[in-house]
């Protein structure tokens, strides 16, 4: 009784004293509607963003799109186009921490651990995308 009290104040609210001529069946199929067409609670922005993140997509974010290949395949090469992409990110960050070092003082410069860890993080992205382009392929 209390979801049916429930669905007609609804409905009072959405059309007024229209609501109290309606029949009780009416009311249960109209607050029916109501509830499918309800929009789902909405998600942070980060977690949309990581469940979005998927083993198959590219750096852009779409699907490795070759028709040819198997999914493992399309999977190995959406993870080096990750591996690139994020490459070409710490070596530009590497390019401007050198041109700082010639330009700027001391205290406005990466340290050595921060450009060791850049460089390192460089070797292992490049060693990774190398890795999934030469991944063997299985019935491709």
């Amino acid at each position: 009784m209390l979801e049916r009290q429930s669905a007609n104040a609804r409905l009072h609210a959405l059309i007024g004293d229209a609501a109290n001529t309606l029949s009780p069946a009416h009311i249960e199929r109209i607050a029916a509607k109501l509830a499918e067409a309800a929009a789902p609670t909405p998600q942070p922005a980060l977690l949309a963003q990581l469940q979005q993140m998927k083993p198959d997509r590219c750096a852009n974010g779409s699907p490795w799109a070759e028709n040819r290949l198997n999914a493992g395949r399309c999977n190995d090469l959406a993870s080096a186009s990750r591996c690139l992409h994020s490459l070409a990110s710490v070596l530009r960050l590497l390019h401007a921490a050198q041109l700082t070092a010639s330009e700027a003082e001391l205290d406005q410069q990466l340290g050595a651990c921060e450009i060791d860890g850049l460089l390192h993080a460089a070797r292992c992205l490049a060693d990774s995308a190398a890795s999934a382009l030469h991944a063997p392929t299985m019935g491709v």
